[in-house]
């Protein structure tokens, strides 16, 4: 948990040192499930940090372990691993292969049955998960194929994840962080981004500050990103709000305060801070 709160922070060294050294305990105790899950961590940290190559390493590391001894759980990790997979060749303007990996992950899903047994999470809970993880796929590279849909966009994404209704008391906590949080991607702004590409900006607006919002009754108890007040930062000020673009990049900066030197959205936005300070 507290690597996952460093790589929220932008402190991406210090969280793989956490995965690392739970790696470790986990080892020395036999866990099999919190082995796949540092295994797992680490790759998403490398994705973060933007070492593809190294992220696509650890998922396919992760998925090899965890299918040595979850077999029965097979159609839903390809399902996932698909998704990690595309995911990446998307950050490396692979298109193309993300087409593939999204059919791959489709085929998986239609294999999970009603009867699958998935461990630590309802079988609905998961297959309702994998549903809306397709969904987002398919539309993210729709858009980045130049097709957003709009329409298509608001029907699967404008209702919170149904699939949380499904979780277990007991690792609510965990199924939580793991699946609203986690990434690929961890900011899931593909609304405000769709707007954004239609030239629609006062609703790509409107999104972001849904985005930047909690509302602690709804089942989707997801984190807000420090980067959403950057990325809603830039749009309030390429709209001429001067004094909300300066209050986001403050916002920002205070919870990025300890991020890993040399991060490009802290440089960006101390110097757009600086200039709009200024003027």
């Amino acid at each position: 948990m507290k690597g996952f709160l460093e790589l929220w922070l932008g402190q991406i060294e210090r969280s793989f040192e956490d995965f690392e050294r739970a790696e470790r305990l986990y080892k020395s105790v036999g866990n099999e499930i919190g082995i796949w899950h540092a295994t797992y961590c680490k790759a998403i940290a490398y994705f973060e940090k933007g070492e593809y190559e190294k992220c696509k390493e650890f998922h396919n590391s992760a998925f090899d372990y965890y299918t040595s001894f979850s077999e029965g759980q097979n159609a839903f990790t390809r399902a996932d691993l698909a998704y990690n997979l595309a995911w990446n060749d998307l950050m490396l303007g692979r298109l193309e292969s993300a087409k593939v990996k999204e059919e791959e992950m489709k085929v998986s899903f239609s294999e999970i049955s009603a009867k699958t047994e998935i461990r630590f999470w309802s079988n609905e809970g998961a297959r309702k998960k994998i549903g809306y993880l397709h969904d987002l796929l398919e539309q993210e590279i729709a858009m980045r194929d130049g097709n957003a849909d709009i329409d298509k966009i608001l029907k699967a994404f404008r209702v919170e994840p149904d699939y949380m209704k499904f979780f277990t008391n007991t690792w609510y906590v965990d199924q939580i962080i793991d699946f609203a949080n986690f990434p690929p991607p961890f900011i899931k702004d593909i609304l405000p981004r769709a707007y954004i590409q239609k030239g629609n900006l006062d609703k790509a607006i409107t999104a972001y500050e849904h985005l930047a919002t909690l509302y602690p009754k709804r089942y989707d108890l997801r984190l807000i990103h420090p980067r959403i007040h950057y990325r809603l930062g830039k749009l309030y000020e390429q709209t001429g709000h001067k004094n909300k673009a300066i209050a986001r990049y403050k916002k920002f900066l205070d919870l990025w305060k300890d991020a890993d030197p040399g991060r490009p959205e802290v440089e960006d936005a101390r110097k757009r801070l600086a200039g709009l300070s200024k003027s």
